[in-house]
């Protein structure tokens, strides 16, 4: 036998498949995760920095002057900004439609981690946030004969502070102009593409791929 289908408008209705599937491209936000974050109830900070250094450590002949090194400081403060999204939608959607109410948490999730991602690396005037590349104290790296000499220098510009990098952030574009590198007679100076992760690690410094910051620069911390 076969059973009576209900119609509409002269079509069966379609077997529903629970819960979504998105079309949205999603782009990894990894940023956010190599910076320490915490929590504060204040909305207006002030704290101490230190500025600069001088290091005057040496040998000392017998009866003679021991050498003071020196520290500069100063005041700075910081500011809380609340960062928001929302979809609209009604409750009873929201009761009705579980699926749809998760998808629209995760998507209000990665929204917001985008904006503070981008605040972050490049600021926001309107708000009065200088983000990093606008902060007094970074220093700058002109491009020098190609990407990865940029990126020595740049290393050895952060290791001159007696610093350790941590990690390099680019452009996706720019990550992938970095893994198709080429020289004659070398071959990939990242290494056979297929054996490759997705990240290439230049001078052992694990690279971070991110769209907030511009094609053609890249940040070194």
């Amino acid at each position: 036998r076969k059973a009576t289908i209900t119609t509409v408008t002269g079509k069966p209705f379609p077997l529903r498949v629970p819960a979504y599937r998105s079309e949205l491209l999603d782009e990894p936000l990894t940023f956010l995760d190599i910076v320490t974050t915490g929590s504060t109830a204040a909305s207006w900070i002030e704290y101490a920095q230190i500025v600069s250094e001088t290091d005057n450590a040496a040998i000392v002949p017998e009866g003679e002057l021991k050498p003071l090194s020196d520290v500069t400081t100063a005041k700075a403060e910081a500011k809380a900004h609340t960062y928001a999204d929302g979809f609209d939608i009604t409750n009873q959607t929201l009761v009705d439609d579980g699926a749809l109410a998760l998808f629209m948490q995760s998507r209000i999730v990665r929204h917001v981690r985008g904006v503070v991602e981008r605040v972050l690396i490049n600021g926001d005037a309107s708000s009065n946030v200088k983000g990093i590349l606008n902060t007094s104290g970074v220093q700058a790296q002109a491009f020098d004969t190609d990407i990865i000499t940029t990126l020595a220098r740049a290393l050895e510009k952060v290791e001159a502070v007696q610093a350790t990098p941590q990690a390099i952030v680019m452009n996706p574009a720019d990550a992938w102009k970095l893994s198709l590198t080429k020289e004659s007679g070398v071959g990939y100076l990242m290494g056979n593409p297929l054996q490759q992760g997705l990240n290439p690690t230049p001078f052992g410094v694990r690279l971070i791929k991110s769209s907030k910051v511009a094609v053609g620069s890249a940040l070194v911390g």
